[in-house]
């Protein structure tokens, strides 16, 4: 399955194509460029820079799409900071998950949101409390991304903030005192100072855009070096805002990436500047100063592998078919109300073959050629009887196994038989070889929802082969269950 991760933030774009731990394509442009009325804009940040019209996104999601030349399965993006709303607090020192809940309960009762998604990370820790970054994105705005992806399933969103954290946690159990990060990109630059359990400053910054498009040669090195003088500007004043608020914890050593060509050069320039030890942050170990650019995507990339992604996708737009409240409770009334007209109109029916039968056994003895049609009647009432007795559904059945089962996992076929008063449903599925490990975990938790499963139960354990097609290996898996009738499934 080939998944999309996207960073868009400063109308630069940054993508990865992935099949599993494989990258299958880089791409990296400015979105400017990309505009339908061919106009070439820098791209410097200003208050609405990071938003995007209708059509942006699709039309971007397109080209990638024909540039790699693969089928896209699902979408992974960075949300740029404009959608992203962001705010402190200060609590009684509390677990994680505690802080979260009451951060969370504030936050929808501000915006008046039944289930508002908030991920928070840890700040400044005193004696007696903590100071927790709160960030939330409106589901309005998960709703319009989720329209700009279209038929692509966007599957996570996250923040900057978080795929950085992600990308630097190989090397925060070795920070002593405070290590910073500085992502430089063509408008804006994030400040992050943090420690080896906590954020102690994130800061975002404008980038001063030079007015002057027409340059010479020598103007434009000029411009050049203006720009690399006003960046180290803003990373001194940065600097020198946390020296003062953290005394106590100096500045060990300083990270340097984005996607900013003159990073190389800010990179000596700045351990003079700043007499700190300076390092590009780059993907691995060994690889060049041009990944830095993709620092943060692969992170976010990480994070997904790992299962650790702060996820702000809203679980009722992440489903496959998602409805909203009112919709959900409409469809199922709806189906109610069916349902109970299809029970009346049996059990009228039932009442009409009982009049029936009683006529025709009264009138048995006078009227001996009608035995033939009572004894039909007869077995029409019983088979009746069995279909309402022994009913089985198989709607719950389908959306149990479509809400359960784990990604990857795909469904062959579904076989039902009856012998005597009993059903029996062969479920078959398959997914991809992931090594011993991560196949016993699918099989495991396939097991589990056959278990909890109110409408089956496993009669045996289940079939397991591996098939090969082409190079990649698939497990195929089939599972015998009795079905169990709609009045006996609790």
């Amino acid at each position: 399955m080939a998944d999309l991760f996207l960073d868009i933030r400063d109308r630069q774009v940054r993508a990865l194509v992935t099949d599993g731990e494989d990258v299958r394509l880089r791409h990296s442009s400015a979105l400017a460029a990309l505009a339908a009325d061919g106009s070439r804009e820098t791209g410097r940040h200003e208050a609405q820079a990071d938003r995007f019209q209708a059509g942006e996104l699709s039309a971007l999601i397109s080209l990638i799409k024909a540039e790699g030349g693969t089928a896209l399965d699902r979408g992974h993006l960075i949300i740029p900071p404009a959608y992203v709303i962001r705010s402190t607090h200060k609590l009684p020192r509390l677990p994680q998950s505690e802080a979260l809940k009451l951060i969370t309960r504030k936050v929808a009762a501000e915006s008046r949101e039944d289930e508002p998604q908030v991920q928070i990370i840890p700040m400044d820790l005193e004696q007696n409390s903590q100071t927790w970054l709160a960030e939330y994105v409106p589901t309005d705005t998960l709703r319009f991304l989720k329209k700009e992806f279209g038929s692509l399933r966007l599957r996570s969103v996250t923040t900057a903030t978080q795929s950085i954290l992600q990308a630097i946690e190989p090397i925060r159990e070795a920070i002593f005192n405070a290590h910073a990060i500085f992502e430089v990109n063509a408008g804006t630059i994030d400040a992050y100072y943090v420690s080896n359990s906590s954020l102690l400053l994130h800061e975002s910054l404008s980038i001063p855009a030079d007015d002057d498009e027409r340059q010479t040669n020598q103007d434009e090195s000029r411009s050049q070096k203006r720009r690399i003088f006003s960046i180290l500007d803003l990373l001194y004043r940065v600097n020198s805002q946390y020296l003062a608020a953290n005394p106590m914890t100096p500045l060990q050593k300083v990270w340097l990436c984005g996607s900013d060509p003159a990073i190389p050069e800010l990179s000596s320039t700045l351990m003079d500047a700043m007499d700190v030890e300076v390092a590009i942050l780059c993907e691995q170990v060994g690889e060049t100063a041009e990944t830095c650019a993709f620092v943060t995507l692969k992170g976010f990339v990480r994070s997904q592998q790992k299962g650790t992604c702060a996820n702000f996708m809203h679980p009722d737009l992440a489903r496959r078919f998602p409805l909203r409240k009112k919709t959900g409770l409409f469809i199922y009334l709806a189906t109610l109300i069916m349902a109970i007209a299809l029970v009346w109109q049996t059990e009228l029916r039932i009442s009409r073959l009982k009049k029936q039968v009683a006529a025709a056994k009264k009138n048995q003895a006078q009227q001996k050629g009608q035995a033939a049609a009572a004894a039909a009647i007869a077995k029409n009432l019983e088979n009746l009887r069995q279909l309402t007795g022994n009913q089985v559904t198989f709607y719950p059945i389908l959306r149990e196994l479509a809400m359960n089962l784990p990604d990857g996992v795909d469904l062959e076929g579904l076989a039902y038989s009856r012998k005597e008063a009993l059903g029996q449903l062969e479920i078959s599925a398959s997914f991809p070889h992931s090594g011993d490990l991560g196949t016993s975990r699918i099989i495991s938790r396939l097991m589990a929802v056959m278990d909890n499963s109110p409408f089956l139960a496993r009669q045996q354990e289940p079939q397991i082969s591996i098939t090969a097609s082409g190079t990649q290996k698939r497990v195929a898996v089939k599972f015998i269950c009795e079905v169990r009738p709609h009045d006996q499934a609790k």
